[in-house]
C-alpha cells in the first residue's frame, strides 16, 4: 500500500491502534454484550423507562417505578415478571395485566426501603395465558438515584461476651417505619460463616437490637480470633457492614466435650518403607466422663471417597487422645492418590452429636503407593497330556496351585486349541497352598496334536 500524504498515514495509525482497545473486553463484558432475550413476535416492548415517586408525600422518594411501553398483536392477559439484581439475591415482583392489541403501558413498583444501590440492572419476562414465554430481556439499566428513602439503616455496632454463653452483636438501627421483621447477622471466619436470627419488632426511629450466637455455635467454629460481621439481613434488605469483632476463643464457650486438634501419620512396623497403617490421632477436651463415638470419612482432594470409619471409646475428664488405625492395604486397594482429607468429623455422646469439626484436616505426604499391598494369591499352572494311540484320545490334566498369601476367588480356566476343541472350568475358591486339578478328554487327536499343544 502506498500513502499519498501524511494525513492518510496518521488516520491509518489511529485505526490500527484502536483495534486492540476495542478487543480488550473481559469475559463478563463479552457475555454482557450478547442479547439473550427472546421475542416470539406476538408482543414487543418498544420503550423502557423508570422513575421514583414520593407515595406518602413526606418529601422523600420511596417507590421505584419501572414503566414499559408494550406493543401486542392481540388482546389477552399476560403474566409479567420483573427481577432486580440485589446484594441479597434477586428482588422480584409480578403483575397480571390485560393488554389490548396495539400500544399500552405496563408499570411495576419496588419499595426503595429494600434497595441498597443507586443503580440497578433488571430483567423482564412475559408469559401468555397458556404460560408460554412470549418476551424476555435482560440487563436493562435503571437511572442513577442518589436520594431516596432507603429503609432501615445501621448507625452503630458493638459486640460482647455474655458470661461465655453468647457472643452478642448489638445493632443500633434507624428504622423508617414500625414493622415486625426477621433480622439475621452473619459472622465470617476462615471462608466460613455462622448466623443468628431473631424476629424483632421495630419502632420508627433509633433503637438497639441484639442478636446472640450461642455457646454451641461458637464452639463448633473451632476458631480463635476476630470474627467479621460480614452482612446483616433486615427483612429483604442486605447490609454489609464489614465490622470486626473483638477476639474470641471457642474454648471459652465450650460446655460439652469437643475436638481440640487432629494429627496423622503412616505407621511402618517392619521398616520396609511401606506403612501397614494410617494412624489418625484425635485430641479431645472431655468435659464429662462418658463413652464417645468418633465418626469421620476420608476423601481425596477431588472429593473421591476413600474410607469411612467410626470408633467408640470411654474417656475421662481432661485432654484425651484417641488413636484410630486404618489398614494400609485398604487404602492401597482404592488406588486413589493423596493427599487425603478428613471431612466433617463428628463427636457423639449418648447418640447426640455434641461437636463437629468442619475445617478439613489434610493428611500430607501420603498416597496409596506408600502403604502395604494387600495379600494376593499367586497361581502356578501345570499342564500334562497323555495320548492313547489305540483310541486317538488325549487325556489332558490341568493343575492349578495357589502359592500366594491369600485365597483366589472365582478362578476361570479356558482351555482351547486352534481347531474345534474348547472348554471352560470354574472354581469358586482356591485356598493358600491348595491345588485344583481339572481333567478332560479330547477325541480324534494324534501325536501331532500333542506336539502342537
Amino acid at each position: 500500500m502506498k500513502f499519498n500524504n501524511s494525513k492518510t498515514k496518521f488516520l491509518c495509525l489511529i485505526v490500527i491502534l484502536s483495534i486492540p482497545n476495542a478487543l480488550a473486553l473481559t469475559l463478563q463484558e463479552l457475555i454482557d454484550s450478547y442479547n439473550f432475550g427472546y421475542n416470539d413476535g406476538t408482543l414487543n416492548i418498544n420503550q423502557f423507562s423508570d422513575y421514583m415517586t414520593d407515595s406518602n408525600s413526606n418529601g422523600q422518594n420511596d417507590t421505584l417505578i419501572i414503566n414499559l411501553t408494550a406493543n401486542s398483536t392481540y388482546t389477552a392477559f399476560f403474566e409479567i415478571y420483573f427481577d432486580l439484581a440485589e446484594e441479597s439475591g434477586t428482588l422480584s415482583n409480578k403483575i397480571n395485566q390485560s393488554l389490548p392489541s396495539g400500544i399500552s403501558n405496563i408499570n411495576i413498583s419496588f419499595d426503595t426501603g429494600v434497595l441498597t444501590k443507586n443503580k440497578y440492572n433488571y430483567s423482564i419476562r412475559i408469559y401468555n395465558s397458556t404460560n408460554l414465554l412470549v418476551f424476555s430481556k435482560y440487563n436493562v439499566e435503571t437511572n442513577n438515584y442518589n436520594q431516596f428513602e432507603n429503609g432501615t439503616s445501621i448507625n452503630r455496632i458493638t459486640d460482647e461476651n455474655v458470661n461465655n454463653n453468647y457472643i452478642r452483636i448489638n445493632l443500633t438501627l434507624n428504622a423508617t417505619q414500625s414493622q415486625d421483621v426477621n433480622i439475621t447477622a452473619y459472622l465470617k471466619f476462615n471462608q466460613t460463616a455462622i448466623s443468628a436470627t431473631d424476629q424483632i419488632t421495630l419502632a420508627s426511629g433509633l433503637q438497639t437490637v441484639s442478636l446472640d450466637f450461642d455457646n454451641e455455635t461458637i464452639k463448633s467454629t473451632h476458631y480463635n480470633g476476630n470474627f467479621t460481621l460480614d452482612s446483616v439481613l433486615i427483612g429483604k434488605k442486605l447490609i454489609r457492614p464489614g465490622y470486626t469483632t473483638s477476639i474470641y476463643n471457642y474454648e471459652d464457650f465450650a460446655k460439652t466435650s469437643y475436638f481440640r486438634n487432629h494429627s496423622s501419620s503412616g505407621i511402618d512396623i517392619n521398616a520396609n518403607n511401606l506403612s501397614e497403617f494410617l494412624e489418625i490421632n484425635f485430641t479431645i477436651a472431655v468435659t464429662n466422663s462418658s463413652t464417645y463415638d468418633i465418626i469421620f470419612e476420608i476423601y481425596d482432594q477431588f472429593n473421591n471417597f476413600v474410607k469411612n470409619l467410626s470408633t467408640s471409646q470411654s474417656l475421662l475428664v481432661g485432654n484425651q487422645t484417641v488413636n484410630v488405625r486404618i489398614n494400609g492395604s485398604d487404602i492401597y486397594a482404592t488406588k486413589i492418590s493423596g493427599p487425603y482429607i478428613i471431612s466433617i468429623t463428628k463427636l457423639v455422646e449418648n447418640g447426640n452429636v455434641i461437636d463437629k469439626q468442619f475445617e478439613p484436616h489434610t493428611i500430607q505426604n501420603l498416597t496409596y503407593t506408600d502403604f502395604e499391598r494387600p495379600l494376593l494369591p499367586e497361581l502356578e499352572i501345570g499342564i500334562s497330556v497323555a495320548f492313547n494311540e489305540t483310541t486317538n484320545i488325549s487325556n489332558i490334566i490341568v493343575n492349578i496351585t495357589n502359592f500366594g498369601e491369600s485365597p483366589a476367588f472365582n478362578v476361570a480356566i479356558d482351555t482351547f486349541n486352534n481347531e474345534t476343541f474348547s472348554t471352560v472350568n470354574n472354581s469358586a475358591i482356591i485356598n493358600v497352598n491348595e491345588s485344583q486339578t481339572y481333567r478332560f478328554f479330547v477325541i480324534n487327536t494324534s501325536n501331532t496334536y500333542i506336539k502342537n499343544l
